[in-house]
C-alpha cells in the first residue's frame, strides 16, 4: 500500500485560530450521512493544548459546525459536505490513516491508497483547485499504514505529552536508543528524576490503552 503525508493551509478563520493558539486538535472522520439532499460529515476533534479551551470555543462558534457533544477534550459535531479542499479525500480510491492535524495554521494529512497513481492524481487535482490554498506532499512511499487509533493522547499533560514526543524524535524508544535519560534531561532542561518521572506517568496511561484496544 502507498501512503502519502500532506502539508495544506487554505483560507479558513478556524484553521488561523491555530496560528495564534498555542493547542493542537486531532480530527477523525466518523462517517457521512444524508438529510433530505444534503449529505453531511460527521467528525470527532480531540484537543490538547494549554489554549485547547479556546480552540474548543472557535470550534464551537464556527458557523459550518453542527455540535453534537463536548465531552473533555472530545467535540462531536458534523458539518455539510462541499467541494472543499479536504473532502476530496472522501473517495473510494483514497482514504485517511490518521487523523487531520490542525496545528500552527496547518494541516498535516496522512493519506494511503493501493496505488501509487491515485495519491499522485489527487495531489495534482488538490493543486488546481480555485481556492486560496497550498499544498505540499511531504512524503510518498511504500508501506503498511497503522491503523491504531486512540484517544490515549489527550489523557496526557502538556509536559507529558511533549516529553514523549521529545523521546520518539530522538531515538530513545528505539533498539538501540539514540539517546540515554541523561541526554534528553538536558535536552529537555529538567532534572534526570522529572524525566524518568514523566516518561513513567505517560507510559502509565498509554500502556493499557494500547492493550486494552481490541
Amino acid at each position: 500500500m502507498w501512503v502519502a503525508k500532506f502539508k495544506a493551509w487554505h483560507d479558513s478563520q478556524w484553521l488561523q485560530k491555530t496560528k495564534n493558539l498555542e493547542a493542537r486538535a486531532r480530527v477523525h472522520y466518523l462517517n457521512i450521512f444524508k438529510e433530505g439532499n444534503k449529505r453531511f460529515i460527521m467528525k470527532v476533534m480531540l484537543v490538547e493544548g494549554k489554549d485547547k479551551e479556546q480552540l474548543i470555543q472557535c470550534t464551537l462558534d464556527e458557523s459550518r459546525c453542527h455540535s453534537i457533544e463536548v465531552a473533555g477534550d472530545q467535540v462531536f459535531y458534523y458539518l455539510e459536505e462541499s467541494e472543499g479542499f479536504s473532502n476530496m479525500l472522501l473517495d473510494h480510491r483514497v482514504f485517511f490513516v490518521g487523523p487531520v492535524i490542525m496545528e500552527g495554521g496547518q494541516e498535516h494529512w496522512t493519506v494511503a491508497s493501493h496505488q501509487k497513481k491515485d495519491l499522485t492524481e489527487l495531489h495534482k487535482s488538490l493543486k488546481r483547485l480555485p481556492y486560496r490554498a497550498t499544498l505540499e506532499l511531504v512524503s510518498l512511499k511504500k508501506e503498511t499504514p497503522h491503523f491504531f487509533v486512540s484517544t490515549a493522547m489527550s489523557k496526557l499533560t502538556e509536559l507529558e505529552r511533549r516529553t514523549m514526543e521529545m523521546a520518539r524524535n530522538h531515538g530513545y524508544f528505539e533498539h538501540p536508543r539514540q539517546t540515554n535519560a541523561k541526554e534528553l534531561a538536558k535536552m529537555l532542561k529538567v532534572p534526570r528524576s522529572t524525566l524518568t518521572e514523566r516518561l513513567r506517568k505517560a507510559e502509565a496511561k498509554l500502556i493499557p490503552e494500547v492493550l486494552d484496544s481490541r
